[in-house]
Parts: structure tokens; sequence; C-alpha cells
């Protein structure tokens, strides 16, 4: 089956939470520790040949051979082929029929490897491929789950580092099965160093530091997602609050060290089953301790030491209307802007999660299931730093 979807945003940050745990053997999440080449499969990447938008990987584990085919581009909202085949290998060579009656063969031979599709309505594509190269390439497979809904996602990386990934929503009994493009997201909370990082933040000019760090009115913006103890998810748009001067940034060594004082969130009102509703919610930096994010000049890693409180409206967590929230995120700085005068803009893109653990909770007088709630959120700001003493 060949299905074209788009869904909103929700359901990235379904699949961000998902990827941190369920990567399938030959993958290697760049996230996570990196085992060396003879702990892992034998991964083989490359295009459809006369297609180069469509990618192909080839994963061996012992006698067994994985082989995905998607053109997902979650930057063009496209996706119009996402098919998984598993099957034996047989003298370095494959061929495969899988669940939708679409057939590969495949040969490898060292380094390089070809095959061809054979698709259920007579297409046929052909393709090559090749060992991958480089520290992130690879082939990348997840399956999991949020109550009833069962979720495979696949990803691409070529040597270069494109990108080509969608997640298959399953049908179920009252609903169709759903693709989705899929971009591969890097939640990394150790902060993995990043060329892309240092090549904005050289753009400053830090022999001027210190400088104030503001952000206007709705500059940053994003979608809260909260997993239920009982699988439910429910979700809310996140956007900054009032406009202003909240921290300032100064160097330290090797280190680009942003101190915030004022950071504020307000947060749609979530709908609940049963026609309860959260909200509106509020999330602010905790005022009794420090929170500051770190660029490291020399390897362009990024840490974070944030500390937030939730605030709803008629809502008690654990009998109190606040409760504190954690902080594993991970950050990139996607570009700065020199706007003159000495004044630039830097843009962040990050990807945050938080677990909460409640013993009690209750909206509006209605007490819910304890348990622990699941928060993440994606978050994309821009923020003005004024480098005039």
């Amino acid at each position: 089956m060949r299905t074209k979807s788009y869904v909103g945003f929700l359901f990235m940050m379904i699949v961000v939470v998902a990827m941190l745990s369920t990567f399938a053997p030959f993958s290697r999440h760049i996230a996570q520790a990196k085992p060396s080449r003879a702990e892992t499969a034998v991964t083989y990447v490359g295009t459809i040949t006369g297609e180069e938008d469509v990618f192909v990987g080839v994963g061996l584990v012992g006698e067994e051979a994985t082989i995905y085919i998607c053109d997902g581009q979650n930057d063009q909202n496209s996706v119009s082929i996402a098919e998984w085949f598993i099957g034996p290998i047989l003298r370095s060579q494959i061929e495969i029929l899988n669940e939708s009656n679409n057939r590969v063969q495949a040969s490898l031979n060292g380094n390089t490897g070809e095959g061809t599709f054979t698709f259920a309505d007579g297409s046929v594509k052909t393709f090559t491929v090749a060992l991958v190269e480089g520290e992130n390439a690879g082939l990348f497979r997840s399956e999991f789950s949020f109550g009833d809904s069962h979720f495979l996602g696949g990803w691409i990386i070529l040597s270069d580092g494109s990108i080509r990934g969608a997640v298959l929503q399953r049908a179920t009994a009252s609903s169709p099965a759903v693709l989705t493009p899929a971009s591969f997201i890097d939640f990394n909370t150790g902060g993995e160093p990043s060329d892309g990082n240092l090549t904005a933040i050289e753009a400053l000019p830090l022999d001027t530091l210190p400088a104030k760090v503001s952000r206007g009115e709705g500059a940053e913006h994003g979608t809260l997602v909260m997993t239920l103890p009982d699988g439910t998810q429910i979700s809310g748009q996140v956007v900054s609050g009032a406009a202003g001067q909240i921290g300032e940034v100064n160097r330290t060594g090797d280190d680009l060290i942003f101190t915030f004082t004022e950071i504020t969130y307000d947060v749609a009102p979530m709908q609940l089953p049963g026609g309860l509703a959260i909200g509106p919610q509020t999330i602010k930096l905790d005022p009794s301790q420090p929170s500051t994010l770190t660029v490291n000049l020399t390897t362009g890693e990024i840490s974070r030491n944030f500390h937030w409180v939730l605030t709803a409206t008629d809502v008690l967590y654990n009998g109190q209307p606040s409760i504190v929230l954690g902080d594993t995120a991970s950050a990139e700085v996607a570009e700065t802007t020199d706007l003159g005068g000495n004044i630039h803009t830097i843009r962040l893109l990050t990807h945050w999660s938080s677990t909460i653990s409640l013993d009690t909770w209750a909206v509006g007088g209605v007490t819910l299931p304890s348990g622990q709630v699941l928060a993440t959120a994606e978050f994309d700001g821009v923020y003005t730093l004024d480098f005039n003493k």
C-alpha cells in the first residue's frame, strides 16, 4: 500500500519521544553511545536509479536482511512511499515479498550492492547502495505504541547527511493507516557537539560581551504534548509571554553562558476526555534557582540547566496549583542575524521533555488517575542580543 498523508505537529512530538528507546538492532542512534562497527549490523544506503530523492537502506543482521525504501521529506511535508522488506539472505542474494505484495531482489558484493523493487501495481524501480560512511549515516527503524495506536517509523541517512523518513500509524478497525513524513531528531540529552552551532555563534561580536538578552512577545512558539497515565495524549499551543529583557550572555573561558532570569510561556487550554479541560497554563522559570544555557566555543556542545514551574487554572497537581518540571532537552543554534547597531538575533530550536510524577491530581474538582505524565515540546524561538554596553 502506498499512502500520502500529512498530519500536524502533535504527531511529530510523539515520534520524538518514541525514538528514544525503540530503534531496531541495525540502527545507530546518534544521540546514544555509539557501539563499534563490530557490534552492529552491516548497513548499506543509496538511491533509486533516476530518482535521487528516493532513498534505499539495507541492514544485515546475521542471516536476515531488512530493506527500506522511502521518499519522506519533512521539510517539504511530502511522502509517497515507505515500504519495508524483511527476510533471509541466501548466498549474498536477497528476495523478499512483503505484506503489501511488493517484491525486492538485491545482490551484495562487498562494499556495494544493487537491486530491483517490483511493486504490486507493476511498476519497477532499480537501485544501488554502498556501505555507510560517516558517523551518522545508516538505516533506522522504530516500532512503538500509544494506547491502541501502533506506529512504525523508518529513516535513511546518507553519508552526506541527507535524510528521508516517515512514520506509519497502522490501521485499526475504526481508522485507516496514515503515513506521515518525519524528520530524524537528535534528541540528545548530553549535548552532542555541533559544527552548525559554532558556525552560527562565531558570527556574533563576542569580543564586545556582555550582551543583554531580550525576546519579543510571541517570539517563541511550539506545542506542548502531555501523555497521561492511561496513554491518552492531549496537546496545547505554547507561545512566549510578554516582551522584555530575559537575561544576559557572557563568556567564561571557552564557554558562552546565557543566564536567564525571566522566561514565561503561555499554554492554551488542553482538552481531556469527558469534556474536562486543563488550562490555560503558564510555564515559568523558577526564580529561586539559576537557569543557564552554555555553548562551548571549542566543540559547539550546548548544555542546559533550567528549572521550571507549571501553574494551571483549576488544576491541582499533588494537591497544589503548581508543580516543578524537570528539563531534559537538547538545543540547536539554527541561525544568527546581524540587525546592525551591534544588535543581533539568535534563533534556537529546542527539543524538551519532562516526566511528572503525580500521586494525586484533579481537574475542576474531578480526580484523575495517578501515575506518570510525560510532557514533551519542541520550541522555535528568536532572541535579541544587544552588545551595546
